[in-house]
């Protein structure tokens, strides 16, 4: 068990040898639940969530993960299920508010989006919500939100963490959609500016800033 785990904290290393160090503590334990709960959540992280599912049945794991393999496979209604025994906790209300999404129930998703915010009282979650407002078409709200999120993470991480940056570029795209390109433009080009000094130029969601910078005519 410490082997496996010091395996995958100091990476690199080859998910296979990974793998076989899981199988191998199975054969060793093979009525232990743990050990296929680990190794369950490590073929789930890995994208075999078809295999994940088999150990996963079979082992103490929260209702939460055995529902993420359900619904990485395509089983949307036998997932939701599983998310409704564990929905007082946010991480299950927002992948039930995902699914409500996929089925283009938005009533159901931002209710569950607002549920999940209250039961969890954080930046994602939050951001979560607003996002979901803004797709309602919600904006006033949806903004209000955004800002609360913005203040959050500067006080939480500081006015330069890509977090923050993360929630600038949010209100500047919602600015954006709402006609407001003159007060969008500061924003988003203080979040590409945290971003290139954070991530790097490269980086993806410098890359992404830059591009919805562009698109603010």
């Amino acid at each position: 068990m410490i082997l496996v785990l010091a395996l995958q904290l100091f990476s690199p290393v080859d998910p296979a040898d990974v793998a076989r160090l899981h199988e191998e503590r199975i054969a060793r334990e093979p009525s232990s639940k743990s050990a296929k709960r680990d190794y369950g959540l490590f073929l789930l992280r890995n994208g075999q969530p078809a295999r994940a599912e088999i150990y996963l049945r079979h082992s103490d794991v929260e209702p939460a993960f055995l529902a993420e393999a359900v619904a990485a496979q395509g089983r949307d209604a036998e997932a939701e299920k599983l998310f409704e025994t564990c929905a007082a906790t946010a991480r299950c209300l927002t992948r039930l508010a995902n699914l409500a999404e996929r089925r283009e129930d938005r009533p159901a998703a931002l209710a569950l989006y607002k549920r999940a915010l209250e039961a969890e009282p954080s930046i994602p979650r939050r951001s979560d919500y607003a996002l979901a407002l803004q797709a309602a078409s919600q904006y006033k709200a949806a903004e209000s939100q955004l800002r609360a999120a913005l203040a959050e993470s500067e006080k939480l991480h500081g006015p330069n963490h890509p977090e923050t940056a993360t929630q600038l570029n949010n209100i500047a795209m919602l600015l954006g959609e709402t006609k407001r390109p003159a007060l969008a433009r500061p924003l988003m080009q203080r979040a590409v500016k945290i971003f290139e000094q954070a991530l790097g130029p490269r980086h993806t969601r410098t890359q992404i800033a830059k591009d919805n910078l562009a698109d603010l005519r």
